[in-house]
């Protein structure tokens, strides 16, 4: 019997052609039943169902991933880019979790169209998880998405371990699947950003604030002249 333990999660392999594995996730000293796989042949289901979300503070930020401590456990949390998250706040991060016999990582995303353009990267054929990461880190979420549903061949193979084949695979099967998502630069931008921080001290809700910003086209508006804009649109209703 081996055992393996990685983000709070124990995963034991028993020996033979057929391996069980069990996930218990330790929170308070408890531990909890959350997962049980039987493996055949090499085969293994990934478990980007299994953890769709973690909220917690943000304790540390790394090159390439923070750590996210939810209620004392400590997450290690691979990201595409850690700027974008602030140190000592309160984050709902959006994940997927990776597992193999070699590798079981946690993948996370500040939002949800963010991981939801990372699960289509991933279903293209030669796509992995860590090349979708970096596609993700490298290119700005908006203007992927348009070179994808243009055909933009050239743009794709130029990002960091995307090659011509890759690069045609991923427009052949995604073409026509994905839209450009107004509320990702509202969230983005930092006038925005701070724009919508200042609404929600009117009462508003998240929903209605990103709905009423993404109908704001100028991306070179003040962010006062912006707040009055949007107050129009949600007084409206």
């Amino acid at each position: 019997m081996k055992k393996i333990k990685s983000l709070n999660v124990y995963v034991y392999f028993k020996k033979g052609n057929t391996f069980f594995f069990y996930f218990f996730l330790s929170i308070d000293k408890n531990y909890y039943f959350l997962f049980y796989n039987k493996y055949f042949n090499g085969i293994m289901v990934n478990g980007d169902n299994m953890i769709g979300f973690l909220r917690g503070r943000v304790e540390s930020i790394s090159i390439d991933s923070i750590v996210l401590d939810v209620n004392g456990v400590g997450y290690n949390i691979l990201v595409a880019n850690p700027g974008k998250f602030s140190l000592y706040q309160d984050t709902i991060v959006y994940t997927y979790l990776k597992l193999a016999e070699n590798d079981i990582s946690l993948y996370g995303f500040l939002f949800k169209e963010e991981k939801e353009l990372f699960l289509k990267l991933i279903s293209v054929k030669g796509i992995g998880p860590k090349s979708a990461l970096t596609m993700l880190s490298k290119a700005d979420y908006n203007n992927l998405i348009e070179a994808i549903e243009v055909g933009n061949l050239n743009y794709l193979k130029k990002l960091p371990g995307v090659g011509p084949k890759a690069a045609g695979q991923i427009i052949l099967d995604l073409k026509g699947q994905l839209r450009v998502d107004k509320t990702v630069v509202v969230k983005e931008n930092p006038v925005f950003k701070e724009a919508r921080e200042a609404l929600k001290t009117f009462g508003f809700k998240v929903a209605e604030i990103d709905n009423a910003l993404a109908k704001i086209t100028d991306d070179n508006i003040e962010v006062n002249d912006l707040i009055i804009k949007a107050l129009q649109l949600l007084n409206r209703k």
